[in-house]
């Protein structure tokens, strides 16, 4: 994938993991100019860097963004292990959620990834 389609599908994610939310940080609910569209595993990981197809407890496929909505101190505290980190796993993400999407990153490999594909699921998404 081209470092341009890389920038774009960014854009779009962060757009939506923001939107799904009323651009509000999910842990504290501050409206602030300084939210952040935040990981729940490292964007390194690309199988869930733009979302991921995941099972729900009756097997039934559905599209995880793999993120959320943080302001600027919530988000430097998941990513930094600060404090709050274990409290926002609690409250936000939800230990069974965190869990699927940590094995999703940790164990496939997403090489080859379509660029139209991710966008069409971005754009597509609806929580």
């Amino acid at each position: 994938m081209k470092k341009t389609e890389i920038k774009i599908l960014d854009g779009i994610w962060s757009i939506k993991v923001k939107e799904v939310v009323g651009y509000k940080c999910e842990y504290c609910k501050r409206s602030s100019i300084r939210l952040n569209a935040c990981h729940i595993v490292g964007r390194r990981h690309r199988g869930t860097r733009w979302g991921a197809w995941l099972k729900n407890a009756k097997g039934k496929d559905y599209y995880d963004l793999c993120g959320f909505c943080g302001c600027f101190d919530c988000h430097n505290h998941y990513d930094e292990h600060g404090p709050k980190e274990k409290l926002i796993r609690e409250k936000v993400v939800g230990t069974e959620r965190y869990e699927k999407i940590r094995q999703k990153a940790l164990y496939e490999v997403a090489k080859n990834q379509d660029f139209e594909v991710i966008q069409n699921d971005l754009l597509n998404y609806k929580k």
